[in-house]
């Protein structure tokens, strides 16, 4: 058989995350900073992240949303087989830490290169026997499934895995590499003869031995010439060394272990030791040209894979936790984008459920995060969502965005069941720290942020708003509002609208009926129960429904006690407000 050329690995690469030779580049938009920042996204892939050091990894893939249904179903099918089969999943674990081996990695011994440096060798033969480590290990694995992959992805893994063990060039490696370690990590020391002439001084030098045990001690020259019993390997006097490494700590000057954190300088430029390796160089020559052979196998594949299982085990690891806590999550049914579907039975904000504590079998957050059904379709694309102060208006709104990156980064979503087509964009008007541009003022600051956000939108995207032009009287945010609305009614897009402007709500269907347009709008309430007269009761449940009218902002000052009657009670009792002052004027000294 011929050995494969470098070549032949190019065609044989692939991804867990692109499918067919797809990448972010054609396949995907970028999420805009802000949106990022909005979703929560930035904590809750820290919390997706296995090993914290490797997040930015599975931020990449966050940062970059699927537009193609093929790559999210491939990504979604690799999912369902890792959850099917925990022991591949923990043989990943175990294997994350020698893949760090194939990092970076480029071939040093090429079938042209005649020298190569020690340490590029020792550092090829690390990789190869990592290499063969990592693929017995995924084969041994392979042959005990708890069930066949049925993703495309995995199962290219497979084969890949198979067409390795069979290559009679990995069949040769697996013979010859032990035998090639052995010989070079059995080099522990050299024995050299020095000639003098006859003034004593050393002219010539010649190599002795190649010995497996390394020369200690110092012992006395007197007792070599008389034929005091000395151990051939122990030295007589030491001639040289490089300088250590050495640390400064309590006053104390402490050297370091050459063998672990190296020389202070390289011994490669003491001169005695530049010769010597000058010499090692010529004789790791036949196990230069032994490894010629091997020249074609490259553990690129596996470094690749790395960043990739990253991904895959923080999902894994979140649908556990979730499922743990009494949380609901479910592979989505991806439709076509022009469906323009997206339906979540008992849906929840991943953010807000991240920020409970979960102790494993010990938390149920069943009662603690309110489940809620979302649907975007023909009824209703844009919807107007009104209701109290934390009521869990933006906790609903941000948790529609947070399900639907999840969707098309091809993961499972926060509930029981869901229905949902790609969208092009995503965007979010949240209020923001108050940066307000010299003279435009804050609503000339909102609408430059707004206008920014529409320039990119289309039919196809999903915004979000959320008390959007609150920064205004209500009667020019309700114009404003309720013309972007109609607008984007026009256009299609999805549309949620957390605002505090009951009139919009109110005027929902009266836009339907204005204007003529492919998303229809609805009203959508939190609805609240009033308990007593200065007390409601937030259920933090989001329903159809025309707005009650209130945003109960009088029964939150009174909680707080900044009510009327509240403030005139306590000035009366600081004896600054006459009692009969039904008028509130002041009393003063």
């Amino acid at each position: 058989m011929n050995n494969p050329s470098p070549d032949d690995n190019k065609r044989k690469y692939f991804s867990l995350l692109w499918p067919d030779g797809r990448s972010r580049d054609s396949d995907t938009f970028t999420i805009t900073p802000q949106t990022f920042n909005d979703l929560d996204l930035p904590r809750i892939i820290s919390e997706l992240a296995v090993i914290p050091q490797h997040r930015n990894e599975i931020e990449a893939v966050f940062k970059h949303i699927c537009l193609d249904n093929h790559v999210i179903e491939y990504r979604l099918d690799i999912l369902d087989d890792l959850l099917r089969n925990p022991s591949f999943v923990a043989v990943i674990m175990e294997l994350l830490p020698m893949l760090d081996v194939f990092a970076g990695r480029k071939p040093v011994v090429q079938a042209d290169k005649k020298n190569v440096e020690l340490y590029s060798l020792t550092s090829r033969l690390s990789e190869l026997e990592g290499y063969i480590f990592c693929v017995r290990k995924f084969h041994d694995t392979f042959t005990s499934l708890e069930h066949a992959f049925t993703s495309a992805g995995l199962a290219a893994l497979q084969t890949y895995i198979n067409d390795i063990v069979d290559d009679e060039v990995y069949k040769n490696l697996l013979r010859e590499l032990p035998g090639i370690l052995s010989d070079i990590r059995g080099v522990r020391s050299f024995s050299i003869g020095v000639n003098l002439n006859n003034d004593l001084l050393p002219v010539e030098a010649t190599l002795l031995s190649i010995n497996q045990k390394r020369y200690t001690g110092n012992k006395s020259i007197f007792k070599k010439l008389f034929g005091s019993s000395v151990d051939e390997y122990e030295g007589i006097a030491q001639l040289h060394t490089p300088p250590r490494k050495h640390i400064h700590w309590d006053g104390k000057t402490m050297f370091v272990n050459p063998e672990l954190h190296g020389y202070q300088v390289n011994p490669t430029l003491v001169p005695l030791f530049r010769d010597i390796s000058v010499l090692i160089k010529k004789i790791s020559i036949p196990i230069v040209k032994s490894l010629r052979k091997f020249v074609s196998i490259r553990g690129d594949q596996f470094a690749g894979l790395k960043k990739e299982f990253f991904f895959y085990l923080g999902a894994v690891n979140l649908i556990q936790r979730m499922k743990e806590a009494g949380l609901p999550m479910c592979r989505p049914v991806i439709f076509e984008k022009d469906e323009k579907k997206c339906v979540i039975n008992e849906s929840y904000n991943m953010g807000l459920a991240l920020g409970f504590p979960v102790n494993s079998g010990k938390t149920d957050l069943k009662s603690s995060v309110i489940t809620n059904d979302v649907s975007f379709g023909p009824d209703g694309r844009i919807i107007i969502l009104t209701g109290p102060n934390r009521g869990g208006k933006t906790t609903y709104t941000q948790g529609i965005g947070i399900a639907q990156v999840f969707a098309q980064t091809g993961l499972y979503v926060p509930g029981t069941r869901a229905e949902i087509s790609p969208v092009e964009s995503i965007y979010t008007h949240f209020p923001i720290e108050e940066k307000v541009d010299k003279g435009t003022g804050r609503l000339g600051d909102e609408a430059k942020r707004f206008y920014e956000i529409v320039s990119g939108v289309t039919g196809y995207s999903l915004l979000l708003l959320n008390e959007s032009f609150s920064s205004t009287n209500a009667g020019e945010s309700f114009f404003i509002a309720r013309d972007i609305v109609r607008i984007l009614r026009v256009l299609g897009a999805h549309v949620v609208y957390a605002t505090h402007l009951h009139e919009l709500g109110i005027a929902a269907e009266e836009i339907n009926n204005s204007i003529e347009g492919k998303s229809n709008v609805v009203s959508m309430i939190a609805v609240a129960e009033k308990k007593e007269a200065n007390n409601i009761l937030r259920t933090f449940k989001i329903v159809k429904g025309p707005p009650e009218g209130s945003s109960y902002a009088m029964e939150i000052a009174s909680k707080y006690g900044i009510g009327f009657d509240q403030l005139k009670e306590l000035f009366v009792r600081r004896g600054i407000l006459d009692d009969t002052a039904a008028d509130g004027r002041m009393e003063t000294d």
